[in-house]
């Protein structure tokens, strides 16, 4: 569909990475179409065939790759100064992104650290940087091994930060597979060889 594929192309150029629910939008601009239940289906197909990619809530042509410019540059290093910071105590990410609403760019630089893994997004509240995403993991593995389960408090306490964030990040470990919920906590998903039991 040529229109599609223009419409497409434009927004990669243009809009790529901005908040906002672009596939909406793109729905509803065609709502009226007498085909509008292929155009939805050809849309599927798209992302089927990796035409189109859908990332941290966003949507552009597969290859597309943003550019920064020189502000948005410094956006990044602002976001990433805080960031490493902010270490184990991250703002909430919504109150993060509302402090900067007036920075118009602001929204697609932080979701373009997303998209690059620059930063983590735990879950609808939180984001910590690599860094220190890998040093919980780190500190999970270290404690999993004196100990036949690793408890939330006690991994709270280990990275001295609040219960919400261990939570976030036990529970975004589980869902990737490095941990596994037990009855009385977690335990390595997959422990080195000769650790078990310990």
């Amino acid at each position: 569909d040529e229109k599609m594929e223009t419409d497409l192309e434009t927004f990669s150029k243009e809009a790529s990475g901005q908040s906002g629910d672009f596939l909406a939008e793109l729905r509803a601009e065609n709502r009226e179409r007498h085909d509008y239940r292929e155009f939805l289906r050809k849309f599927s197909v798209l992302k089927e065939e990796n035409v189109i990619k859908e990332e941290n809530g966003c949507l552009s042509k597969k290859r597309f790759r943003v550019v920064l410019k020189e502000d948005e540059d410094a956006m990044v290093q602002e976001i990433l100064k805080h960031y490493l910071e902010s270490g184990f105590a991250p703002l909430a990410t919504e109150l993060y992104i509302k402090e900067h609403r007036s920075q118009k760019k602001f929204q697609a630089v932080f979701t373009s650290l997303l998209n690059k893994k620059a930063l983590i997004r735990l879950d609808g509240q939180y984001c910590v940087h690599r860094e220190y995403y890998e040093k919980a993991r780190k500190a999970f593995a270290e404690m999993a091994a004196v100990r036949s389960e690793v408890i939330l408090g006690e991994y709270r306490d280990y990275l001295g930060c609040s219960r919400k964030v261990a939570v976030a990040l036990l529970e975004h470990f589980d869902k990737n597979g490095y941990t596994r919920k037990t009855e009385g906590g977690r335990v390595l998903k997959n422990p080195p060889v000769g650790s078990e039991g310990r």
